[in-house]
């Protein structure tokens, strides 16, 4: 796949806000900082970009396995565990889009959904700063302004950090010891961070292995929205849509935990998921990406603008050549 990839500047998730100059074969040491014109022409021999040594590598080989808390986090049982010391890029390549159960369902809507009623203002304007690319898709999202970005997954973006339930599944009244469910010292708006944990809202772009764009729509809804864990309470909205024009459907319901906590109370929120018709084709594997958004239904919640806000900026691109390619 990688041989078919033209020359041009792409995301370097190894420097976060970097683009490397890819050459058709092998990246480059030809390096700048990111904009959103597209893969532009390579640098003029009077003219050479800044330069910088090959990264190690990019980071989504060693990404962690969810948004929840790391012993809160399944394997994905459709590509194999992600995370600290798991598979390679060879292995990676065969993955090919992120699976998303463990993502949204278990690490972010179950657990990371508070019991507060009268969410964000629906209405409200949503600022953005940027935007993020997932490689091996090439769809790319932006970037809601003040929110965190994740270290390792460009994609990711979280904002509202607070301590995860505990095991019971029971929200905890007290703060966690553990310095994953706790925002970190130097964890600031944007800067890249470990978003393992709980959080008030969520994006990122995930994906279904599936042979046609009509079984990933399926799998969302399987997989997805039938968790034994949560409960959909209300579809929003069932239906197709175009992003940047490209046939995608969306997929927006109200949600709970399927059993209340001690004190009787359910986790409820909003979760989206846009299935995107743009096949994702390599090494023997097929699938479809997926963006999510979970938005918490809590006063302090950011508001509901972000699940259109990130409709209108989905933008699909071509798949980034892997960072380990030669």
């Amino acid at each position: 796949m990688t041989a078919s990839i033209p020359p041009g500047w792409y995301d370097d998730p190894s420097a976060p806000g970097m683009e490397r100059w890819w050459d058709g074969a092998q990246w480059t040491e030809s390096s700048r900082p990111r904009t959103d014109s597209g893969p532009g022409v390579p640098p003029g021999p009077g003219h050479p970009a800044d330069q910088m040594p090959p990264g190690p590598g990019y980071p989504a080989d060693q990404m962690p396995g969810g948004l929840s808390a790391p012993s809160h986090t399944p394997p994905y049982p459709q590509y194999g565990p992600y995370g600290p010391g798991g598979p390679g890029p060879n292995n990676r390549n065969r993955n090919i889009l992120i699976g998303v159960v463990s993502l949204l369902v278990v690490g972010g809507i179950v657990a990371a959904l508070i019991v507060l009623l009268g969410g964000g203002d629906d209405g409200a304007s949503v600022a953005t700063e940027g935007r993020a690319t997932d490689p091996t898709s090439g769809v790319s999202i932006p970037l809601m302004k003040g929110w965190q970005h994740d270290s390792k997954r460009p994609t990711l973006q979280a904002t509202g950090r607070y301590p995860c339930p505990d095991e019971s599944g029971g929200a905890s009244d007290e703060p966690s010891d553990s310095p994953s469910d706790m925002p970190s010292a130097d964890a600031s708006a944007g800067s890249g961070v470990d978003l393992s944990g709980c959080y008030l809202g969520q994006i990122v772009v995930g994906g279904h292995e599936a042979d046609t764009f009509e079984e990933a729509i399926q799998k969302v809804r399987d997989d997805d929205l039938n968790d034994k864990d949560m409960k959909v309470t209300k579809t929003l909205k069932d239906e197709d849509i175009t992003v940047d024009g490209k046939k995608a459907h969306l997929l927006r319901v109200e949600a709970e935990d399927a059993k209340p906590a001690a004190d009787g109370s359910k986790h409820k929120g909003t979760l989206q998921a846009v299935v995107i018709d743009s096949k994702v084709e390599e090494d023997g594997s097929t699938g479809y990406p997926v963006v999510y958004v979970a938005i918490d239904d809590a006063s302090n919640a950011p508001p509901k603008g972000v699940l259109d806000t990130v409709i209108d900026g989905i933008k699909v691109g071509q798949p980034q050549p892997s960072a380990s390619a030669s």
